[in-house]
């Protein structure tokens, strides 16, 4: 049970992080969405056993990206989504350059990583370009489905919109990943999207208390319409002492 306890600290420290960078604001949620962006691509590589189960590592820090951008845009509107996927887009670009750069150099006598980072970074580039191609389409869909449940709700029932856009997101995010990145090499691409989705849906699962809370602890940004009150006069209001 040693990684079951592991991968639910792990889910846990993720959501805290994003509640933490939504507390300091939009330029540390922007931070969050590329550095676990890059993470995710680096982390997948690693295999563990997870309730009876073979997995990667690295489905906390997809469902952290895009929990991290479902709260830029609820706390500080729609046209900050954009910046902050064009950012973690550019920031996987040259992870995957430098990436290949750092393995182009040859190491002298006294190297001894070179084995070690060959064999970690010589299958970046199709993991990175497989990520790059779903986290990019996924992260747009996710912006536009966030958005609607925003208007149909009327701003309400924040849980349960964040919820319903990470499932919609992560399903779509694990079946285009498994077949750009992972076809030819595993043994089922069906067995590995039925188990990678079921580990992201109980990691939303667990960060589903945890995103109710944020309403309570941090005020809605309420200057754009998406949080509104259905008045407008309080929000309309100048500043007056």
């Amino acid at each position: 049970m040693m990684n079951e306890v592991i991968f639910i600290l792990h889910t846990f420290t993720t959501i805290f992080l994003g509640i933490g960078a939504l507390k300091l604001g939009q330029q540390a949620l922007i931070a969050l969405v590329c550095l676990l962006g890059v993470l995710s691509n680096i982390f997948i590589a690693k295999q563990v056993t997870l309730f009876g189960c073979a997995v990667t590592c690295s489905d906390a820090y997809a469902v952290g990206s895009i929990l991290c951008l479902n709260f830029l845009q609820e706390y500080f509107g729609r046209e900050k989504v954009p910046q902050a996927i064009w950012a973690s887009f550019f920031c996987l670009m040259v992870f995957l350059i430098m990436s290949q750069l750092h393995l182009w150099y040859l190491p002298n006598h006294f190297d001894t990583a070179q084995p070690h980072y060959q064999m970690l970074l010589s299958i970046m580039p199709r993991i990175t370009l497989a990520s790059l191609t779903s986290y990019l389409t996924v992260q747009v869909m996710d912006m536009c489905m966030f958005a609607w449940l925003q208007r149909l709700l009327h701003g309400k029932f924040f849980t349960l919109r964040i919820t319903l856009s990470l499932i919609l997101s992560q399903t779509l995010d694990t079946v285009f990943f498994s077949f750009l990145g992972l076809y030819g090499i595993v043994g089922s691409v069906l067995q590995v999207i039925i188990v990678s989705l079921a580990v992201k849906l109980l990691i939303i699962a667990l960060s589903t208390p945890l995103i109710s809370l944020t309403k309570r602890v941090i005020k809605t940004n309420p200057t754009f319409p998406g949080n509104r009150c259905s008045c407008h006069s309080c929000c309309n209001q100048d500043n007056k002492p």
